[in-house]
Order: structure tokens, then C-alpha cells, then sequence
């Protein structure tokens, strides 16, 4: 990684190196606080220091409020809009959310712009929303800008604090030709069980400006559509990442990429700066999880959550199948996957001998018009009914009756059920558990998957093998941990339900492609390596 993205710490005055997702400053902690005492001294005069000083106090009311260097930085980055792109990885209980709600107050009663934050619930976007209230009711210049509420009107304020739907707040600005606009922040709650509305809501933003609060928490699929939205913006848009390093996903990406500009506050800077004491970090230190909340350092590729889920697929894996169009040869299938239940897309898969592609994907959860796409894709790729596989848990159900009506044979898929039966089908929790493992062993034989965002879903299926027997994370499960229903990857898991690959649709021509591509498949499997993430 290149050390001059960095904003905090700084190349010019501390040594540290970036390794994978982990910082580790160099100095040694006598070296650190010297560092960030010079810091603190040099921030006296510092406008936008001695602004925030004298626009706000401590919530306890203890005194001034007096940001560390680390603080100012990310209030700048907001304030200031320093730069297009910028991801912040900052350590737990830092009060990062406080300066980011005066640095958004500041800046929208001060210029008329449109921000919008994203948040992975609504305790979190209440918590923002709360602090921009609270500092609002106590300072005057503030409180006569919000559009809505009357100077003297403090009864106003305290029904905006009990208002838990509350997610826009409007400020007016006095602009140089005297014509009165507008400043807003917007906060968009975007939990995994509400993915559709959480895009709508997202792409429906007017604004260039987007600040994703603990980003690490909310979904590759939404955070796509954050970018999808500000790239119909053009050039001028703002995207700021924060949180703590809990995944690595989209936030990982964005701290490894040289396009942002980048701050890392670990307990290390926490401790110099006066945020964290020595005893509390002790006892920080001896529960779960002190290396992501305090350390900052992004979890290593593979390993165990603390639930001893490992994820079975690497980005490399993924990437590394990524094809921009495919010629389907061998008997074909197709995987069905129903919207419903939480889920938020209904999906068609196409695979063969070589690879897989998304022929359809839609929010609807209407089973006739999934039905009827499935019939219309089965006479377009001659796919037999016997080699269509319909998950049939919930409202897949319908789908498959309505198909089955007029097609014989098509296959009803449900996850717990037992395992194909085979020489090793006792290694496998359930079925859903053997079929992952053949999608695994699929891709790393060489197939190939069609270009498609929602691929990405492969990162978050997981694997434990308590008991010896190879068990994937369920969907109650990855629901509960806000985890997005993998609608594309489970219709493709699905057409593995039935090992067996039939040759009597394929042709002499077909049959002859085939026969090369098993070759290559058998010399890569002389060279393939055991699964490390069992």
C-alpha cells in the first residue's frame, strides 16, 4: 500500500507499515505520545479546531469541546469535503460518531448541500440523528437555521428527539447574492432484511455527498448501489467510509485502494491522544474481538468468525472466474431461487459443463411471472424439465406446482434435506451443505461465471465442520447476522442437487468440447491443492 494515501497517521511524522488489512505503527509508545503531544500543541491554531472548540461543547457539559488530532481530521474530512474519496477505520468507543455529527452540522448550516448518511441500522442512524438534534437545541445559531422549528420552541426540538422515524433534517442557508437555500442530512438505514427498499431509497437521493457510518456492516450489494447512485452524479461527489474493520468486503477494497484517502486511529493513537486510558484498554484486551475493535486490523482472509464460520470462496476465486460472455456446451441446467421470506430477488441460473451465468433476476415475488420466465428460458437454452431445480421452501412452492403442471420431472429442492448419496455423503450436514461443496470444487476446476455483481455473494457463504461433517451457514442464521440472502449463488448451488451429468442431449461436436475440457479439468486436479478453509 502506498503510505502517502494516508492522512492520520502521517508518513512525515510516524513509521508504520501496511501488511493484507492490518497497520502497525513502528514507533514505540514513548515515540507515539511525543507524536501526538506536537500534535495537539500545533492544533491551537488551527481554524477549523478553534471553529468546532467555540461551536460546541462536551454532552456532559464538562467544558469545551476539544477534538485530538486524529478528530479533527475526520471533522475536516467532512467540513472541508477534503477529498472525493476517503475510508476511515477507526477503533471502538473513539467518539467518531459524535465528531461526524457536528462536522455534518457545520457543514450543511453552512452550505447548501444534500448529504446523505448510511447507516447498517436504526440504532445507529437514531444515535447520528440524536446528536445533530441535541447540538442543535443548544447553540442559537444552529437552532434558528432548522427549517421546521421556531426559535423559542423547545418543545419542537424535544418531539424531533422522540421521533424514532425521524431521518431528515433541513437547515436554511444565507448564501453571497442574499438568496436563502437549503443544507439537508439524510440518514438511510440499510439492514440486510430490507435490501430493495434500502437501494430505492439510496438511488432516490438527490445529494453528491454520502458518509456510510460502521460501513464494514452493510451489505457489497447495497454499497453498490451507493456508488451506482453517485456515479450518474459525475465527478464532483463525495464518499466517505467509517467504521471498524469487521469484514473484508467493499470496506476492505476501498482501504486498500490508492483512490482513497485514508486515517487509521488504533488504541495505539487512542492512547497518546488521551481517548483511551491504559486500564481500560487492559480490560478491552482480555474480551473478544480487541484486534477488530481497538488494533483496527480487518480479519485475515479465511478465517473463523466467532460463530466458527470460515467463508469457503476467496476474492481470487471469484475474480479469477469472472468471464465477459460464455459458450454454454454440454447438458445444461437451471437453478431457481424464489424471492420470499426475506429474501429480495427471485433468480434464474444457466450452467453447464463450463460455467454459469444469470439469465434473469427480479424483486418480484409474484410465483406465475417467475414461473413463466422459467418455462420461457428452458424452451430458449433447451433446457430438458428433469435438469431444472426449484428451491420449494416458502413461496417457491408455488413456483414449482405451476411449472410442474405442464413439465414432468423438474426437481424440488429443500437445503435440509439429506445428501445425495454417495461414496463420502456422510461428510455433508445436509444437502445444501454437499451441493456448496461441489459449487466449490466446480469453480476451482476451472468453470467459469458470467460477469455479474451478484456474484460477490460467494464471500459471504460459510463453512464449519463440527462433528467432522461439512456444514454451511444457514439462511435464519445469515439473516440474523444481517447477512444478505445469497438468491444468486444458492439458484446456482442448486442445480448441483444431482450429481450425475447426463450425455445423451449433448451431440458428437458438443460431446468432442466436452471431452477437452475434462482433460484440462483432470491435469488441474493433479495440481490442486487440499481446501485450506476446512
Amino acid at each position: 500500500m502506498i503510505h502517502s494515501d494516508f492522512i492520520y497517521p502521517s508518513e512525515s511524522t510516524m513509521k508504520f507499515k501496511v501488511l493484507g488489512g492490518r497497520l502497525t505503527i513502528l514507533n514505540t509508545p514513548v515515540e507515539v505520545k511525543s507524536i501526538v503531544a506536537k500534535e495537539i500543541e500545533e492544533l491551537q491554531d488551527d481554524p477549523t479546531w478553534k471553529l468546532a472548540r467555540d461551536m460546541f461543547k462536551n454532552h456532559d457539559h464538562s467544558g469545551q469541546f476539544l477534538m485530538s488530532p486524529a478528530e479533527t481530521e475526520i471533522f475536516k474530512t467532512i467540513f472541508q469535503r477534503k477529498h472525493k474519496r476517503a475510508v476511515i477505520v477507526s477503533s471502538t468507543q473513539y467518539g467518531k460518531t459524535l465528531t461526524i455529527s457536528r462536522a455534518l452540522l457545520t457543514r450543511i448550516s453552512s452550505m447548501p448541500e444534500d448529504w446523505l448518511v448510511t447507516v447498517p441500522d436504526q440504532k445507529r442512524g437514531k444515535l447520528l440523528i440524536n446528536y445533530i438534534i441535541k447540538d442543535t437545541s443548544e447553540n442559537s445559531y444552529f437552532k434558528k437555521k432548522l427549517i421546521g422549528i421556531k426559535n423559542k420552541s423547545r418543545d419542537a426540538l424535544n418531539r424531533l428527539m422522540e421521533e424514532r422515524s425521524k431521518a431528515k433534517l433541513t437547515y436554511q442557508v444565507m448564501c453571497e447574492d442574499g438568496i436563502v437555500r437549503y443544507g439537508s442530512v439524510e440518514i438511510i438505514s440499510c439492514e440486510a432484511k430490507n435490501v430493495h427498499n434500502a437501494i430505492n431509497a439510496v438511488m432516490g437521493f438527490g445529494g453528491k455527498n454520502v458518509v456510510s457510518e460502521e460501513s464494514s456492516l452493510i451489505s457489497d450489494e447495497i454499497e453498490a448501489g451507493v456508488f451506482r447512485m453517485l456515479a450518474g452524479k459525475g465527478e464532483d461527489t463525495c464518499y466517505i467510509k467509517i467504521g471498524n474493520p469487521f469484514e473484508r468486503n467493499h470496506f476492505y477494497r476501498s482501504f486498500k485502494s490508492p483512490g482513497y484517502a485514508k486515517m487509521f486511529i488504533n488504541d495505539q493513537i487512542g492512547l497518546a491522544d488521551g481517548r483511551y486510558n491504559a486500564s481500560f484498554l487492559d480490560e478491552a484486551s482480555e474480551r473478544p474481538k480487541y484486534d477488530i475493535l481497538f488494533k483496527c486490523w480487518f480479519p485475515k482472509e479465511g478465517a473463523k468468525d466467532q460463530y466458527g464460520f470460515a467463508p469457503i470462496f476467496k476474492e481470487d476465486d471469484i475474480e479469477n472466474a469472472m468471464v465477459s460472455q460464455l459458450q454454454h456446451f454440454g447438458e445444461k441446467r437451471i437453478g431457481v431461487d424464489v424471492a420470499g421470506e426475506g429474501r429480495d430477488s427471485s433468480v434464474i441460473i444457466l450452467r453447464s459443463a463450463v460455467g454459469a451465468e444469470v439469465l434473469w433476476h427480479s424483486n418480484t415475488d409474484d410465483t406465475m411471472e417467475v414461473a413463466t420466465e422459467v418455462m420461457k428460458m428452458m424452451k430458449l437454452y433447451s433446457v430438458h424439465a428433469t435438469n431444472v431445480f426449484i428451491d420449494t421452501v416458502g413461496v417457491g412452492k408455488g413456483c414449482f406446482d405451476k411449472i410442474r403442471r405442464i413439465y414432468s420431472g423438474i426437481n424440488s429442492f429443500k437445503g435440509n434435506f439429506a445428501p445425495e448419496t454417495s461414496m463420502n455423503s456422510i461428510d455433508y450436514a445436509n444437502l445444501r451443505a454437499q451441493c456448496y461443496w461441489r459449487v466449490y470444487k466446480y469453480i476451482k476446476d476451472g468453470a467459469r461465471l458470467v460477469d455479474h455483481t451478484r456474484w460477490e455473494e460467494f464471500l459471504n457463504i460459510k463453512s464449519d465442520t463440527t462433528n467432522d461433517k461439512f456444514k454451511v451457514m444457514g439462511k435464519k442464521q445469515m439473516m440474523k447476522l444481517q447477512i444478505p440472502s445469497p438468491d444468486v449463488c444458492d439458484a446456482l448451488m442448486m442445480t448441483f442437487m444431482r450429481k450425475s451429468i447426463s450425455k445423451k442431449m449433448i451431440g458428437s461436436a458438443g460431446q468432442a468440447a466436452m471431452d477437452k475440457h475434462l482433460r484440462k479439468k483432470r491435469r488441474k486436479n493433479n495440481q490442486r491443492t487440499s481446501f485450506s478453509g476446512l
